[in-house]
């Protein structure tokens, strides 16, 4: 051993001071210290930085501040200035990995956990609305990198208690013109998605502005069997649109000759079994002269023939 030093049952130090970091006390300069419990310490006393270096390269920085920084040597604001920074200029110096290397189903996660406590170590309950967690994506704009561009975020979406943690997610995007986003759609709580809309009360709610298109459905091109398929859970099917774009009910594909020319197509094998067209007035006792229903033929201006 070149050097030793041995403190006994106390703390042990190696100070490095200069006329930068002054010399008066131990309050000063570096320090390597191993503390009397045997907890080893890389003390900068000064409000300076810590930097680290490999192949006379530096590869990693602890500001004043506590921010570690990888890539860059000042931190910069991206939003707010973060704890943890990697900054680079390309993939291998832009980018992080997480690899878990175990002989199970299992794989590696990202964990983000939301309080109300006020202090570390505190498991305070979280209340509806809370924000658990948000990864925003943010752009530069000539001017800084503030600016977001679209964000993920998981809410609290209902009472939590023990053990019981209601939880959303909301996609939000930034519309043209704007520099903050928008929320376009969210899977609440009870697994019901919202699109436009914020409160959906189905498995898929569309809520679209007046002139909007609310949903569009495509298929395939040619051979494409029913870009559309109504049905039950139980795989009965109701209703489908082939790729002629015919509405076929009860039906799977056009029967014949007139399914080939008709866009509307009900099949079943009795009146009381889908084969029927109901035509109804939401009037209980309309008065006397009063249509019930009505069916038009018209042609390609609109006016009705018959």
């Amino acid at each position: 051993r070149k050097l030793h030093l041995d403190g006994g049952s106390g703390s042990v130090n190696i100070q490095l001071t200069n006329d930068t970091t002054g010399r008066a006390n131990d309050g000063q300069g570096f320090q390597l210290q191993l503390a009397g419990d045997g907890t080893a310490r890389v003390v900068q006393r000064e409000n300076l930085d810590l930097a680290f270096d490999t192949n006379n390269t530096e590869r990693a920085r602890i500001d004043s501040s506590g921010r570690l920084l990888l890539g860059v040597s000042s931190s910069r604001s991206v939003g707010f200035a973060h704890r943890l920074q990697i900054e680079g200029t390309n993939a291998a110096s832009s980018t992080q990995s997480f690899v878990r290397n175990s002989n199970d189903s299992s794989g590696p996660q990202i964990d983000f956990a939301k309080t109300r406590g006020t202090s570390t170590g505190s498991n305070t309950i979280v209340q509806d609305d809370d924000i658990l967690g948000t990864i925003k994506f943010r752009a530069a704009d000539g001017t800084d990198t503030a600016s977001t561009a679209a964000e993920i975020r998981a809410d609290i979406d209902g009472t939590p208690g023990s053990n019981d943690t209601p939880g959303r997610i909301v996609l939000s995007t930034t519309a043209d013109g704007a520099s903050s986003p928008t929320e376009r759609m969210r899977i609440d709580s009870s697994g019901n998605l919202g699109i436009n809309e914020t409160s959906p009360s189905a498995k898929l709610q569309i809520s679209a502005a007046y002139n909007e298109t609310g949903l569009k459905v495509l298929g395939g091109g040619a051979g494409y069997s029913s870009p559309l398929i109504v049905g039950a859970a139980s795989g009965t099917e109701y209703m489908r649109v082939d790729d002629d774009g015919r509405l076929l009910s009860g039906l799977t594909s056009a029967p014949g000759t007139v399914g080939g020319f008709s866009h509307i197509n009900i099949g079943g094998t009795s009146i009381n079994a889908n084969g029927a067209i109901g035509l109804y007035r939401n009037t209980a006792s309309p008065s006397s002269g009063q249509g019930i229903g009505a069916i038009y033929f018209a042609n390609s201006d609109g006016n009705a023939g018959a």
